[in-house]
């Protein structure tokens, strides 16, 4: 579902979504903002709608925590090497033992990523 609300909201708002990993109590995902949305209204765009869907679905009043941690690349930070790192924190977490057993990631940095 968080997946769905992610490309719905990024293809409103013109947001390219480099990579996205939705884990258990939370999601991480690299984006660049566009001139119609920026990364603080992104953020809420996908909470509140996530949220309206999650209640629609029987969850509690409140879902997410009020702020949330960003981290802008600078020019020595290349976006596929954050968004593989992005996509590698279930392995991390140990929820899985590679990264395509874990379904809840992708995004265009990573397209070429996923096995067959």
């Amino acid at each position: 579902m968080t997946v769905g609300v992610l490309g719905r909201v990024s293809a409103a708002t013109g947001v390219v979504v480099y990579a996205y990993c939705v884990m258990l109590d939370h999601v991480h995902v690299v984006a660049s903002p566009s001139h119609r949305c920026d990364i603080v209204q992104l953020v809420g765009r996908i909470k509140a709608n996530a949220s309206r869907e999650l209640r629609a679905r029987g969850a509690p009043e409140r879902i997410w925590q009020r702020g949330f941690w960003d981290h802008f690349l600078r020019r020595d930070e290349e976006v596929a090497r954050v968004a593989a790192y992005v996509i590698e924190n279930p392995v991390r977490a140990g929820l899985v033992q590679c990264r395509d057993a874990y379904p809840h990631w992708g995004g265009i940095a990573v397209a070429g990523l996923r096995a067959s």
